[in-house]
């Protein structure tokens, strides 16, 4: 009991039931051990309450098809588990056009695509039901491999800050993270107590993606000659964190100085208000409008950052460039003391390519 306690206080501790128990909260749930213990915990917690609680959780559960009769297992796991503790659950399978045609492994989209896809669902489902948040069962574990991914594919200070605890999606839904300081081992310990199974997804033991290969390979060498590796790693998380925060606020003032004009497919910067600013800010206000304007992300790596950021800062006089292309059909061009940002809605992006 003292463990189940101990399990269920580290959450409420993160994330106080009087903020969430009387409001509507999604519990994205895909049927492994760390959601299926965040669902239980969530339960426990609420129900636990003296006083009675107005809100309730929604099971959310997206079925990507990959696997085949395993992933059509996890989702019957799912709804069964709902069932069970009589929650409501929403169910939810790749379109046609998502997943294309044949074996599903073989049309399985990259992890940056799955995610969208994903969140999307989770967000359509948190408008149909008025919820306030989503929650989700990443881990300690998750962070620690996260910031080695990142730093191995090469990542700036943003990167090595991990997994956002909380992250706004919309001005009416907020994801949430409550499990970041809970590890994998803790997470099997809760269930074996509980008595509760769970779903284990195949895929996790191939060495086909980076990711499984740092839990299999590399973490559990830096373990064993780093003992305290992965609190070293979670540390320099939360420091990252705290850095990115002070730069996306002098990022907002910059950013409040430079926009002259906004819209769903065209921003207009002042050049003189940016010109004097340090590149590195100016890199991070960029991404912030990239988010904001949603422009996709995925194509913009340092080198495209760095390009644009110095199209900004040379001198009207100085010889170069005016214009260049970036990933994800945006362009940007300099004319006068203003610098022109366009992406063509989706229907006309073909016609400015010919």
């Amino acid at each position: 009991m003292a463990s189940l306690l101990f399990f269920e206080d580290a959450i409420a501790t993160d994330w106080p039931s009087e903020r969430w128990g009387d409001l509507t909260v999604v519990v994205a749930v895909s049927g492994g051990a760390d959601s299926v213990a965040l669902l239980r915990a969530l339960q426990r917690i609420r129900d636990s309450q003296e006083k009675s609680r107005e809100g309730r959780l929604i099971v959310a559960h997206f079925n990507h098809g990959w696997r085949g009769e395993e992933s059509a297992a996890d989702a019957r796991f799912v709804r069964s588990l709902a069932r069970r503790l009589g929650l409501p659950v929403i169910v939810g399978q790749r379109r046609r056009r998502e997943s294309g045609s044949g074996d599903a492994c073989r049309n399985k989209p990259d992890e940056d695509t799955a995610r969208r896809i994903r969140y999307r669902f989770l967000q359509d489902v948190a408008r149909r039901f008025g919820a306030r948040y989503i929650a989700t069962a990443h881990t300690a574990d998750d962070q620690v491999e996260t910031v080695l991914q990142r730093i191995l594919r090469g990542t700036g200070l943003a990167g090595l800050a991990g997994i956002p605890r909380v992250r706004q999606l919309s001005p009416a839904v907020t994801l949430i993270r409550p499990m970041l300081q809970v590890t994998r081992s803790q997470v099997q310990e809760y269930l074996d107590l509980l008595g509760q199974s769970h779903r284990e997804d195949s895929t996790n033991a191939t060495r086909d993606y980076v990711r499984n290969r740092i839990r299999q390979e590399l973490l559990p060498l830096a373990r064993e000659l780093y003992p305290a590796s992965d609190a070293s790693i979670r540390r320099l998380a939360s420091l990252a964190a705290e850095a990115q925060a002070v730069f996306d606020r002098q990022a907002e003032r910059l950013r409040s100085e430079a926009v002259a004009r906004q819209s769903a497919d065209e921003l207009v910067l002042r050049l003189g208000a940016v010109q004097a600013a340090d590149e590195y800010l100016v890199r991070e206000m960029l991404r912030s409008l990239w988010q904001e304007q949603r422009w996709p992300l995925q194509g913009m790596g340092t080198k495209q950052w760095i390009a644009l950021a110095q199209l900004i800062a040379a001198a009207p006089e100085r010889a170069g460039p005016t214009a260049i292309d970036l990933p994800g059909g945006v362009s940007a061009k300099k004319q006068g003391e203003l610098l022109t940002l366009t992406r063509p809605a989706k229907k006309d992006r073909g016609k400015t390519r010919s």
